[in-house]
């Protein structure tokens, strides 16, 4: 149940267009990981703008920045493959952060 709500929520999130926005401009104030997905068949913002988005989240000091693109996905990934395909990528980048976290958590330095 954890997951599919997580889900929805980045979904809710995602399903929002950037386009008016410059999120690069403030990448300095985004801490903590970040995961970006991506559609070849995006003709609102270039595919190759998730590369660029990835290296610049990089040069934060904190933080991590993952990135999957799927093929043939439009700006909404509206098609039902897509569909599946992001829920599947962002569900196992949101466990795999969730593990990550459960096996640092008692590690004292």
């Amino acid at each position: 149940m954890v997951r599919c709500v997580r889900c929805r929520i980045v979904l809710d999130y995602i399903f929002h267009s950037l386009t008016e926005y410059h999120p690069l401009m403030k990448y300095n104030f985004v801490s903590g990981d970040i995961f970006i997905v991506h559609g070849t068949d995006d003709d609102d913002i270039p595919v190759d703008y998730c590369f660029l988005y990835q290296r610049i989240f990089w040069q934060r000091s904190d933080g991590q920045c993952d990135k999957e693109v799927i093929s043939d996905a439009d700006h909404i990934f509206s098609s039902h493959q897509s569909q599946q395909q992001l829920f599947s990528l962002t569900c196992n980048w949101l466990d795999e952060r969730s593990r990550r976290q459960e096996n640092w958590s008692n590690w004292i330095i």
